[in-house]
């Protein structure tokens, strides 16, 4: 979820509900969309985002990762985030007591050498929208 409005590629506004937080308080959902993150290796988009106006941070849900089929590993103080096939999309040191990610950093993250046929129809066309490349 994010509070940021800006980075979503698409956003569905019908879509309003509540979620509960840390501390037990449920607040607004104000939309769900796709949001893309720029990383040392491209552009990364992620599906099912919720637009959460009340909050300052991004974060990323270790359950949600899980139920779409992403492995979520904790150990010596890092946090591997690997795909159906286990491999690596992220690596995440332990700061402190959490797990900052920052994609732009080379050396915490780990994509998959795997494209899709949208991302390698994106490279072919010139960057267009991903939105127009699904239409064509």
């Amino acid at each position: 979820m994010t509070g940021d409005e800006e980075i979503f590629r698409e956003l569905d506004i019908s879509q309003v509900s509540k979620v509960r937080i840390g501390n037990g308080a449920h607040i607004a959902i104000n939309g769900k969309g796709i949001v893309a993150i720029e990383s040392c290796r491209g552009t990364k988009l992620i599906s099912e985002v919720l637009f959460v106006p009340e909050i300052d941070q991004n974060l990323l849900s270790v359950g949600q990762l899980t139920e779409i089929g992403f492995k979520v590993i904790f150990e010596n103080k890092q946090c591997s985030i690997k795909d159906g096939n286990n491999n690596d999309v992220f690596k995440v040191k332990m700061k402190g007591k959490s797990f900052l990610l920052d994609p732009i950093k080379e050396d915490q993250a780990a994509y998959s050498a795997i494209t899709t046929s949208a991302e390698l129809w994106h490279k072919r066309m010139g960057h267009f929208h991903h939105t127009v490349i699904l239409n064509m």
